[in-house]
């Protein structure tokens, strides 16, 4: 991103990183759980969001849905029951 633009490399992170308040690795992974979110709630098994976000596997997904919602999936669906 940063070799096509008159930014130097390095400023093009730090300009997301002010604008969304974590770095631009970060950032994705909190889209992904916040989806992530919406698909659990909506019924889908963990398995298949973990799938269908990119995650490498269930315990990859589990471990940053924990680390920013928490709860584990499990028990972020249970709240809702």
């Amino acid at each position: 991103m940063g070799g096509r633009s008159s930014c130097p490399s390095g400023a093009t992170g730090r300009t997301a990183e002010d604008a969304t308040g974590h770095a631009p690795h970060q950032y994705v992974i909190r889209e992904r759980i916040y989806k992530a979110q919406k698909l659990l709630v909506k019924g889908s098994p963990v398995q298949e969001v973990a799938a269908s976000l990119g995650f490498s596997d269930q315990s990859h997904l589990h471990r940053h849905f924990k680390r920013i919602v928490g709860v584990t999936p499990r028990e972020y669906i249970q709240s809702f029951r």
